[in-house]
């Protein structure tokens, strides 16, 4: 059969060039026409290669494996690989590869043999003919580069009540702001706060209310116009009047919504001393009802253990009897921690410093592995072609697949599958939904990246 030549190796002093490949094959990149199957029987094949010496020198290969296998000998100068192939329906084979070379002013061959095990697709075990001279087919080898797993970020949401009676609670979470998120950041936790609260004490004409400003770093410091400071921090300015907490978050979703990413796992945490209307379920079909909506989500509050009234009938030494409300219980409030997994801490113990340090184990203990990964840098002198990139996801000793969906919208159930952030400039590879809960559940879970080879979307792989 006839072809384009491939360089013929380069020898040093007229002695046999030595060539030494390794490879590992995945079966489905090895196409004849438009199936994925190789043929069953016995075959003795050779495969004429076109290697990049260089690239093979230094350990890599990423130019096509020839565009044709035949029987005998290759018609053109260059490495050649001897296959012989003992087909089962065993899911791999190895293939023992003679290695050969010829260069430019006749020195003779040189050879090494190297076992090279090739992961089957299932479909070996078939029958059918030999394969013929001349049947095209093309196998892929790119580089692959293994991009850092991260932890998944969070987007947490501060409920301050801003009644006169919370002064001090106010004082001290503008205290402990700065710690709490330092904290979160120590490990590795991309996480961005919203405060939803008043700004400055007397807002919306209400004399007696108390404002909260958040401090540098995480806040501005500008205590008179805006403390927000993007992207991380956002104060959305508003009263949050005791037994209402929950009611306002809903109510202003439109401000901080754009502080909510669908890969983050949200956490709310309301300080209140007072109890709360809306009722736990309520505040659930609330923020599912929400576009985009808030479905998974961890709830925390700084909130009273008892009422006043029921505080000071035990006794008027009892803290609560000092510090809740008249009727300040939050039912609702742990309610929602109970069903959620988060913390709860008693308003009218008064110490606050321990309780913002297990808000931020909670948000760390909750935090799972990140399902989007920054697309590592290509080899030196290549530039990244996106349709030129496939993924392979491995947990402990296995690896499989994923194949590519060209946005989100396209996911559904799918639970081997990836896409872009941007596919015209992209950034960062992220899995679907269902892709990403097959991740985290599996031990010891590692993604690679593999550049040069044309890009499976997932419709070849069903």
């Amino acid at each position: 059969m006839s072809g384009p030549s491939p360089p013929a190796p380069k020898s040093r002093g007229g002695a046999r060039s030595e060539r030494h490949l390794r490879a590992s094959v995945d079966i489905s990149r090895i196409r004849r026409g438009g199936g994925n199957s190789f043929q069953s029987n016995p075959v003795d094949t050779v495969a004429c290669l076109s290697i990049n010496e260089g690239q093979l020198e230094a350990g890599k290969n990423t130019s096509k494996i020839a565009p044709f296998w035949a029987r005998g000998e290759c018609s053109m100068p260059g490495t050649q690989i001897r296959l012989g192939l003992a087909w089962s329906t065993a899911t791999a084979i190895v293939l023992a590869f003679s290695c050969g070379g010829q260069n430019n002013d006749g020195a003779g061959d040189g050879s090494s043999d190297t076992d090279v095990n090739i992961d089957l697709d299932g479909s070996a075990g078939s029958e059918a003919n030999p394969v013929d001279p001349g049947t095209e087919f093309e196998v892929c080898s790119g580089v692959t580069e293994e991009p850092e797993n991260t932890m998944a970020p969070a987007d947490i949401v501060f409920l301050v009540d801003n009644s006169p009676s919370m002064r001090d609670e106010i004082l001290w979470t503008r205290q402990n702001m700065n710690s709490f998120s330092q904290m979160i950041t120590d490990n590795g936790i991309d996480h961005r706060i919203v405060v939803i609260s008043c700004l400055l004490d007397g807002c919306e004409e209400h004399t007696n209310t108390v404002g909260i400003c958040i401090d540098p770093p995480l806040g501005s410091g500008d205590c008179e116009t805006s403390d927000t400071d993007l992207p991380d921090y956002l104060h959305v300015d508003v009263r949050m009047p005791s037994q209402k907490l929950l009611e306002r978050a809903v109510d202003t979703y439109s401000e901080w919504q754009s502080m909510q990413r669908s890969y983050a796992l949200t956490h709310f945490v309301a300080i209140s001393d007072d109890s709360e209307e809306m009722s736990a379920d309520d505040f659930r079909e609330a923020l599912a009802a929400l576009d985009p909506p808030v479905n998974e989500f961890v709830f925390h509050g700084i909130f009273s253990s008892l009422s006043k009234d029921d505080a000071c009938a035990i006794s008027s030494s009892e803290a609560c009897c000092t510090y809740a409300a008249p009727d300040g219980e939050g039912v609702q409030y742990r309610d929602l921690v109970e069903a959620t997994g988060g913390v709860a801490a008693d308003l009218c113990e008064q110490d606050f410093d321990p309780v913002f340090q297990q808000f931020a184990e909670s948000v760390i203990a909750h935090s799972e592995l990140n399902c989007e990964w920054s697309i590592p840098a290509p080899p030196a002198g290549e530039e990244l072609d996106p349709d030129l990139v496939n993924v392979e996801f491995t947990s402990g000793d296995s690896s499989t697949d994923f194949g590519y969906v060209s946005s989100p919208d396209e996911c559904g159930d799918l639970d081997h599958a990836w896409y872009y952030d941007d596919p015209r400039d992209p950034k960062q590879v992220l899995v679907c939904p269902k892709t990403c809960d097959y991740i985290r559940s599996a031990p010891l879970p590692r993604l690679a990246v593999t550049f040069g080879c044309e890009t499976v979307e997932v419709t070849e792989m069903l």
